[in-house]
Formats: C-alpha cells, structure tokens, sequence
C-alpha cells in the first residue's frame, strides 16, 4: 500500500510536527513477524503469565487483560472485551 501510494517504501513522517526534522520510516519488505502476546508479555517484564492465544474466549483471560489494563492505569471504555482489552494494553 505504501508503494503504491507514495511510489517508494520509504517515506517521511513528521511525528513532532511540520515544523521539526521529519522521521525516515521504510516498509521495505519482507517484515519481521512477531507473536503478539508473547512480545507483549516480555515487553511488560513477564510479570504475569499471559494466557495461551487458544484460550482468549475465556472469562479468565478477559479478567486478566481488564486486570492489566487497571493495573497500568490504562483506560478502556465498556463493553471491554477481550479485543478492545488487548488493543488498550498495547499502548503501555
């Protein structure tokens, strides 16, 4: 998508404002992958063992995202659910 808007993989962000130097950020393929919640889990020092991605649908693994989210003083409007959970812990 970037290539095709832009013509290149690498463009220029101005993150501080138009007004300050503009960060370089390059999509060149092909991209590392990573594993979401177990990136999360070492970012957040292993803490708290996460819960397996096979048990998400849990009300276990929903109280422990909510609890995570209290935790870190992060906010997440109602209905707080598992996905709406997840995408606020990102943000810590």
């Amino acid at each position: 998508l970037v290539k095709h808007l832009f013509g290149t993989y690498k463009i220029k962000y101005h993150v501080n404002g138009l007004d300050h130097e503009p960060v370089e950020i390059d999509f060149t393929p092909p991209y590392k992958r990573i594993s979401l919640l177990s990136t999360l889990e070492e970012a957040l020092g292993k803490e708290d063992k996460f819960p397996l991605a096979s048990q998400l649908t849990t009300d276990e693994a929903n109280k422990f995202f909510d609890d995570l989210c209290k935790k870190h003083h992060v906010e997440c409007t109602h209905p707080r659910t598992i996905d709406r959970l997840i995408d606020k812990v990102i943000i810590i």
